[in-house]
């Protein structure tokens, strides 16, 4: 992935965050559409092992 498409890509998950804010059901609608969670709103195995760092935008 280039700079530029980094860039894009962490401008649109910004965006995307930006309009979820605040919405509960789109937000969960949203994860489980991408894939991220399943319909009783649990993390999918892929994801469970994640770590990610606090503080980081």
């Amino acid at each position: 992935m280039s700079h530029t498409e980094r860039n894009q890509f962490l401008a649109l998950i910004k965006s995307k965050k930006a309009q979820l804010e605040g919405k509960q059901k789109e937000s969960l609608s949203f994860l489980q559409e991408a894939g991220i969670i399943n319909k009783q709103g649990k993390l999918k195995r892929e994801y469970k092992n994640l770590c990610i760092p606090q503080g980081q935008d």
